[in-house]
């Protein structure tokens, strides 16, 4: 009646061993001797936390340039004060588009006018959209 895989069926479902492979396709050994070391049941848990912390591990040189990158502007002692939503505003902005600044700015090209029809329900349909949709416009 339990979902899942048991202790018995494990290793008749599962033939994973002690490597992952990375975002860029490369495979690399979770610990030493890995590829030849079979995942159990006992171990799975372990096989779990060393991919994840692979997987982690894979993105640190782009965090450390990003981090290097915010440090320029805001020193790094004070990032622990902002959210991740202060940040994404302070370094993004608002997400809501102005449909009147954007359609202020708008350039139409040869045979094309504010006046057309299509264009008129085009700011229309804009105006309509939600904050988001517009953002994702």
């Amino acid at each position: 009646d339990q979902e899942g895989v048991d202790a018995a069926l494990f290793g008749d479902v599962i033939f994973e061993t002690f490597q992952a492979q990375l975002s860029d396709g490369s495979e690399v050994e979770l610990l030493p001797g890995g590829r030849h070391s079979r995942v159990t049941f006992e171990s799975r848990h372990d096989y779990c936390d060393a991919v994840l912390a692979a997987r982690l591990r894979e993105s640190r040189q782009q965090c450390d340039a990003l981090l290097q990158g915010i440090s320029l502007v805001l020193p790094q002692r004070l990032l622990s004060l902002f959210t991740w939503e202060q940040l994404e505003r302070l370094a993004c902005g608002s997400a809501d588009v102005s449909v009147e600044v954007l359609r202020g700015r708008t350039k139409y090209g040869v045979g094309v006018s504010s006046v057309q029809r299509h264009v008129r329900y085009f700011w229309a349909a804009l105006r309509g959209f939600t904050p988001e949709q517009r953002s994702a416009f």
